[in-house]
């Protein structure tokens, strides 16, 4: 054995906090003719020593007066010695450094022993650090896309600052032996908060919260807490932890608040624009911060993610929201129309200019314009808007006269304008007057907490402009909206959506009522009534007569087809090639992994029949 100091009576004493009940994780100490249970907190330490304010106190000469230390965390149960004359061993060995714990090891302490016992109870729960939580939350959401599954994060914070430094420790510990089920998890922080992934397949996220409140007892009111459910308030981890954490600080001391209540609804002018992802959030912030000044500003984006809602709230919140608002798409205008739509032109300027035309840039006069597409004016449109810019004077096409005008350009683009001014493609002078204050808005693919919004707000107004009693979407459904990648952004989301309400037919909106866009591998299901829908509209360049165009729509569905089964083809041939791995598999074929399992449910692939090189 060890050499240690003559053995010796001790006293054991353990403050009362650690007092061990029998469903506790527990230390068994054995001292000289004594023995006690200690209860090992489950983010925490305790430490033994000779000392009073050691948290076990052995009265024995051959212990120093802080001998070890016994820690826990999400990554296990450790033990260390803390410079200690006799030295620390676990299973016979002198320990230096920090030293893992298992249940059954032996530590040794002078003529004290201890070893680390779990009851089965606790074996069960998980405990974890932040990032440990994150990881949990990954699986959850990757179950959540191969198969029905519902789960909630909830964030418990301290109603008022301030506080005990252990409070959150003490709250975890007390959530994790009341509350905590066997599949959940339960994390500190990041910050003085506790946070929770709980499984919600068979009840409600509403009462495991309320559960959750009573677990915290008399102390329930000194807290705030938010709910999270996956996957109508989102589908990847970071989401829900925002999520969470923000209804929460909503919520009031000692009361429960849903994610999916805690948004933004703001009006400018005519447009109301949903916010509740943080970067749509800090986009508005900046918007307004600018729009109280008179320079130009140019919004960033891709197609569809709202730019001409960002430009009418610039305008609405600037000095100049009396005035009025105009919007011109500079790339819906032929190079021989845009000067004149946004200049005007005088009488007899061109063939067919039978009057004189006041441009959009006068109309907008004591106002905003918005230059949608701005980066596709032409070279000769860029030099004359310069000018404007410049001068504040505008020309009409075909005059002579400089017309004195007061306009707030805003201009928009999904190109990279920066890029485009060094390769030539545009003036790099006009950029550098109407792009230094940039406003960049997030692709709908990048902030999924506002698919749901989104998707009940469309599909409430879609049910009350065409007469149709309130419809819900089915959880499935949410999965499917927040799982696509959503290249059209709002815009697709919002006729993806109305297309839902047209064929849906029941009080719920089920995957198979959405168009196949990704979705799933089937057309879209008719209503049994056919009267009840009409089908989708030709799109405007449609041409020719009705044998035509349904020779047309022929042509396309079976396209459509073919592209599916040459994408199912190259799925299959990727997951053979990686024995079934869908991470290396997605990573094949240059698609992220959650497109990947959409793809997989929309083509009714199971990946495990690829993994049979694995068995064998």
């Amino acid at each position: 054995m060890n050499s240690k100091a003559p053995a010796s009576s001790s006293t054991l004493t353990v403050a009362p906090e650690r007092s061990a009940r029998a469903e506790d994780r527990t230390l068994l100490v054995y001292g000289p003719g004594t023995s006690l249970r200690v209860a090992l907190p489950l983010l925490g330490e305790i430490v033994f020593g000779r000392a009073s304010t050691c948290d076990v106190t052995i009265d024995d000469s051959s212990i120093s007066r802080s001998h070890a230390r016994v820690s826990a965390s999400g990554d296990g149960v450790f033990v260390e010695d803390l410079g200690s004359h006799n030295g620390t061993h676990l299973n016979g060995e002198r320990i230096t450094g920090r030293r893992r714990l298992s249940p059954g090891d032996l530590v040794e302490i002078g003529t004290t022993s201890f070893l680390l016992v779990e009851a089965r109870r606790a074996e069960r729960r998980r405990v974890l650090d932040a990032l440990g939580l994150a990881d949990f939350l990954r699986e959850q959401v990757e179950r959540a896309q191969r198969e029905p599954h519902v789960f909630a994060v909830l964030s418990v914070v301290a109603a008022e600052a301030g506080g005990p430094a252990d409070r959150a420790a003490r709250v975890a510990e007390q959530l994790a032996a009341r509350w905590l089920g066997d599949h959940d998890a339960l994390a500190l922080g990041p910050g003085d908060h506790v946070t929770a992934c709980v499984m919600i397949d068979e009840e409600s996220a509403d009462e495991r919260a309320a559960a959750c409140l009573a677990a915290l007892g008399p102390d329930a009111a000194l807290f705030r807490m938010g709910v999270a459910e996956a996957p109508s308030d989102g589908l990847d981890a970071l989401t829900l932890l925002h999520a969470a954490r923000a209804a929460a600080d909503a919520a009031p001391p000692g009361a429960i608040e849903r994610a999916r209540n805690v948004f933004s609804l703001r009006r400018f002018g005519g447009v109301t624009v949903l916010l509740a992802d943080p970067a749509m959030l800090r986009a508005y912030a900046l918007i307004e911060r600018l729009a109280r000044g008179t320079m130009p500003i140019l919004i960033r984006g891709e197609t569809g993610v709202g730019k001409e809602l960002a430009a009418a709230a610039v305008h609405a919140l600037s000095p100049r929201s009396a005035g009025p608002f105009r919007a011109i798409n500079c790339a819906a205008l032929t190079d021989t129309l845009i000067e004149s739509e946004l200049f005007g032109h005088e009488r007899g300027a061109f063939t067919g200019a039978v009057a004189m035309r006041r441009g959009i840039l006068e109309q907008a006069d004591g106002g905003t314009l918005f230059l949608d597409e701005v980066g596709e004016l032409t070279a000769s449109a860029q030099a004359k808007l310069l000018r404007v810019v410049e001068s504040g004077v505008v020309t009409r096409v075909g005059g002579a006269t400089d017309i004195a005008i007061d306009v707030r350009i805003v201009g928009a683009t999904h190109r990279d304008l920066g890029a485009d001014a060094q390769a030539g493609r545009f003036r790099a002078d006009l950029y550098y007057r109407i792009g230094v204050a940039a406003v960049e808005l997030p692709a709908l693919r990048e902030r999924p907490r506002e698919i749901a919004l989104l998707a009940r707000e469309f599909v409430a107004k879609s049910c009350a402009r065409t007469g149709r009693d309130p419809i819900a979407i089915a959880p499935l459904t949410l999965q499917a909206l927040i799982s696509h990648d959503w290249p059209g952004n709002v815009r697709e989301l919002r006729n993806v959506l109305e297309y839902a309400v047209a064929v849906a037919d029941g009080a719920v909106i089920q995957p198979r009522d959405l168009p196949p866009l990704g979705f799933d591998g089937r057309a879209p299901q008719r209503p049994r009534d056919a009267t009840t829908a009409s089908p989708p509209p030709p799109s405007a360049s449609a041409q020719g007569t009705p044998a035509a165009a349904g020779s047309a729509a022929a042509r396309a569905s079976s396209l459509t087809d073919e592209l599916r089964e040459l994408e199912r083809t190259r799925i299959i041939a990727a997951l053979t090639a990686c024995d079934g791995v869908q991470a290396r598999a997605a990573a094949q074929l240059g698609i992220p992994v959650r497109t990947l399992f959409a793809k997989l449910r929309a083509y009714a692939i199971d990946a495990k029949t690829f993994a049979t090189k694995r068995a064998r």
